[in-house]
């Protein structure tokens, strides 16, 4: 990647992450100095996690363009509410999934390749590592936390995720046997399609801190999460055939 290049998509990033932030911060000064802003941040500040799990206190270390604009965006949260008095805070996010993910990621494509495979339209689900594990947890209980921050007193960083680690395999078999498809037929690995190997210590939260402070802990798991995003995309898929 040229330096052109990288210049290019740091300025894109930032204009996502950082730009829209300062303009709705801006308004808040002017108009609402009462209102309360959730900036929406990433696990993947902490780059190459040396310890796991991670909590608040981890260093913020980004080591990707956008993990770079994430932090920014968090570092410019932090101003706003030390220098300016306002209620912003930033939820440090880990992986958090729902029907309307994108099929880039490893839990959307385990959902749509077991259903391609119990309609027919594929013989085999193809994952790159099965043995790689992450957090993964439901956007409605995530969506709960933001919620239950913005009602604390006083604005606080955190760290939101379930802080329980599961192997793609694991979820690749949850999918598999829902749909009574049996994993040793139609579960195969092509480690060329990884877009990126593991991390040597794994992202995981350690969101005890928003649990202490605003009560709040997950209630979906990954089970019911997989299910539930499979009958989506039966439902899509339904609708689109219409």
């Amino acid at each position: 990647q040229s330096e052109g290049e990288r210049e290019a998509l740091f300025a894109a990033s930032k204009a996502v992450h950082c730009d829209g932030l300062e303009n709705v911060l801006a308004a808040m000064r002017r108009r609402g100095p009462s209102a309360r802003l959730f900036y929406a941040s990433s696990c993947m500040v902490f780059g190459a996690p040396k310890t796991a799990p991670q909590n608040e206190e981890c260093e913020i270390a980004p080591n990707s363009i956008y993990a770079e604009t994430k932090a920014l965006g968090m570092e410019i949260v932090r101003r706003a509410r030390e220098v300016d008095g306002l209620y912003c805070a930033s939820g440090i996010l880990y992986n958090h999934e729902s029907g309307l993910r994108d099929a880039r990621f490893v839990i959307p494509r385990i959902v749509k390749g077991a259903v391609d495979v119990k309609v027919g339209a594929a013989k085999t689900l193809v994952l790159g590592d099965l043995r790689s594990r992450a957090d993964w947890g439901a956007a409605e209980d995530f969506v709960r936390a933001m919620h239950a921050m913005l009602r604390l007193d006083a604005p606080q960083d955190f760290v939101i995720g379930t802080g329980k680690l599961h192997s793609v395999g694991e979820a690749a078999e949850l999918a598999l046997k829902y749909l009574g498809l049996d994993p040793v037929d139609c579960l195969r690995t092509d480690p060329a399609i990884l877009r990126r190997p593991p991390p040597a210590v794994p992202y995981q939260a350690d969101a005890s801190a928003i649990q202490k402070a605003a009560g709040w802990s997950p209630m979906i798991t990954l089970e019911r999460l997989i299910r539930s995003m499979i009958e989506s995309e039966r439902s899509l898929r339904s609708y689109q055939a219409a």
